[in-house]
């Protein structure tokens, strides 16, 4: 499948309010794409059907990456491209944002470009707690024999 591509909605802001706030300002997707036949009444019900049904994703970067994996791994083999569907559902500047956080925080993770940031952030979360605790003991420790200090140079005067 690697000569196919794959088309969906999408809108990504840095967090899901935002993106549902950009997208309900324009014209809602019934109106703009009448032969999608999207549903809802309201445009939180149709964001909500939109990222239910896979159709596309409507949210933050996490979960535009999320809904191109789920078509990665329902490809079986994978696809030749993402197309993005453009529109006009906010104005150029949230527009604007909207391709560079498809370009620096999606994309990427698809490319191999984030590969290495990506396992040493898990591996960061993996000895995060255990290292925290080496350290809290490292400056409990510090504090202990600085104590001990204070109080040798008390009772000999110093």
């Amino acid at each position: 499948m690697d000569g196919c591509g794959v088309t969906a909605v999408r809108w990504i802001a840095l967090e899901g309010n935002d993106s549902q706030r950009d997208v309900g300002r324009r014209t809602a997707p019934r109106a703009a794409f009448p032969q999608m036949a999207v549903i809802g009444d309201s445009v939180r019900e149709m964001i909500e059907f939109i990222n239910g049904s896979g159709l596309g994703a409507i949210g933050t970067p996490d979960a535009c990456a999320a809904q191109i994996e789920r078509l990665w791994q329902q490809s079986n083999g994978g696809f030749g491209a993402y197309l993005l569907l453009a529109h006009n559902w906010a104005n150029p500047s949230a527009t604007l944002r909207n391709y560079e956080l498809i370009a620096r925080e999606v994309m990427p993770r698809f490319q191999g470009h984030a590969k290495a940031t990506l396992d040493a952030a898990r591996r960061a979360q993996g000895l995060r707690e255990g290292l925290a605790a080496a350290q809290s003991q490292a400056v409990e420790d510090a504090r202990t024999r600085y104590q001990a200090e204070l109080t040798k140079r008390s009772e000999v005067g110093v």
